[in-house]
């Protein structure tokens, strides 16, 4: 599987076949604001939107921008996974503020 960057977009291949993708907008101060997330159900529970969401860290990373993930945050996956999340801040070593800014349904990092 290959992750490719287009337009405001990591898509998801498998093979020639687009199976997921994340999209976000940019802000005119320098955030990323994710709004949309997808993946193909024949293909869940792989952890694929994982794979996507960490593509877009890695890019507001190597840009030196702010990541939003408030509209993810709404979506019934990741209310459904919130172990995810922790797991995905953990990583980020956000651990310590993760409940209280979950709690406000916006996130930046």
């Amino acid at each position: 599987m290959e992750i490719k960057e287009e337009n405001k977009r990591f898509a998801l291949y498998d093979g020639e076949t687009e199976i997921g993708e994340i999209t976000w907008q940019e802000t005119p101060d320098d955030v990323l604001e994710v709004d949309h997330t997808f993946v193909n159900p024949d293909y869940r529970g792989q952890q694929l939107a994982q794979k996507l969401l960490k593509a877009v860290v890695e890019k507001a990373r190597r840009e030196e921008k702010k990541l939003c993930l408030s509209a993810l945050l709404r979506s019934r996956s990741l209310k459904r996974s919130q172990s995810t999340m922790t797991y995905w801040f953990a990583d980020l070593n956000e651990k310590q503020s993760m409940r209280k800014r979950l709690s406000e349904r916006t996130v930046f990092f």
